[in-house]
């Protein structure tokens, strides 16, 4: 165990190092988008305020786009290192090193994501403080927002925590899925002849990914059948109804993730890092 948490914090380092260089990145693109938008002379005070509000709001509206590449990030990180034979040489069974991988992976999301929200609180504070008409408009929604949390039930918290559940199953997904694609194509490639070309690696490829696409959209019908069938309307069958989906996606990744380290255990070979 010592040396899976020794591997965790490493791989969780690699992918965590430039995360403040993406918010420093996000940052100076709100200014800018701010700055052209709103104007960049400020004859009075209210063009100022106006100016960090809609810097507050352009930077919360990046916020998404940015987790969302940095979570495309993590995944070719994440091959990178399954392709790593120096990594593969770690005193560490196969499984437990792509468990390790994928974990380390969506933790640094994970991570990332507080870090978003900690600059988001951040700049909103400083809207709050700077913008008058901000500050009476977000004292009047907290009022309201307390009221609201009277009609809240249990269902409506159990609704919001299985959307919770839901999306870190879909994330792991798209670890699992990117991890199939890289195992089984190397993998089938190993049982062509030695003198098969990169066209024959692309067409396998493009066949693999017709296959997954192909999966997907069942998947995707047989859900909205769940759902058309249970009556997605209302917060009873909405509770009922992500309980389905949540459980066929369990199985589906647990699928995934059998089969990914089948692979990796049995077909696919590292290469060493150049």
């Amino acid at each position: 165990m010592s040396i899976f948490n020794r591997l965790f914090t490493e791989f969780f380092k690699q992918k965590t190092k430039d995360c403040f260089l993406w918010l420093l990145l996000q940052f100076v693109c709100s200014l800018g988008i701010a700055f052209f938008s709103v104007g960049h002379v400020f004859v009075n005070s209210t063009q100022a305020e106006d100016f960090f509000a809609g810097l507050c709001a352009i930077f919360l509206m990046l916020s998404f786009f940015v987790i969302l590449i940095f979570y495309v990030v993590t995944c070719v990180k994440n091959e990178h290192i399954n392709n790593n034979q120096t990594w593969r040489l770690a005193p560490i069974k196969d499984s437990l090193l792509y468990a390790d991988n994928t974990l380390s992976s969506f933790i640094a999301v994970v991570y990332f994501s507080i870090l978003e929200f900690l600059a988001n609180f951040l700049l909103f504070g400083a809207t709050f403080l700077l913008n008058k008409q901000f500050h009476t408009d977000t004292l009047r929604n907290i009022a309201e927002f307390k009221r609201s949390l009277h009609n809240v039930d249990i269902n409506t918290i159990a609704v919001l925590l299985e959307a919770i559940l839901l999306a870190i199953l879909i994330a792991f997904l798209g670890y699992f899925l990117i991890s199939f694609f890289n195992f089984s194509s190397s993998a089938l490639l190993d049982f062509l002849p030695g003198s098969s070309s990169k066209k024959i690696m692309e067409v396998i490829r493009f066949i693999i990914i017709m296959v997954l696409a192909w999966l997907l959209s069942k998947a995707n019908q047989f859900l909205r059948q769940l759902f058309i069938n249970s009556g997605f309307y209302g917060i009873q069958n909405a509770f009922h109804s992500l309980i389905i989906v949540i459980l066929t996606l369990v199985v589906i990744d647990l699928i995934f993730l059998g089969i990914n380290i089948f692979l990796m255990t049995r077909y696919f070979e590292a290469k060493e890092k150049k």
